[in-house]
């Protein structure tokens, strides 16, 4: 199995919101924030027999 590098959730986002404000100083691609997040997601599942149900919520505030 391939090991990921683990990175705090707010350093993902800070990192995330950095490389959105590149492309315009004005908007955040939340595509791409979500595209990333859940990138390489299904390697750190457990297996289906030990598995869990997950939710995960993205709560947005525009400033």
């Amino acid at each position: 199995m391939k090991r990921v590098r683990q990175k705090s959730l707010n350093s993902v986002m800070m990192d995330l919101v950095r490389m959105s404000n590149r492309d315009n100083q004005n908007s955040i691609n939340l595509g791409h924030i979500i595209e990333t997040l859940l990138k390489d997601y299904d390697i750190h599942l457990l297996p289906e027999a030990d598995g869990v149900n997950v939710t995960i919520e993205l709560h947005v505030q525009v400033c």
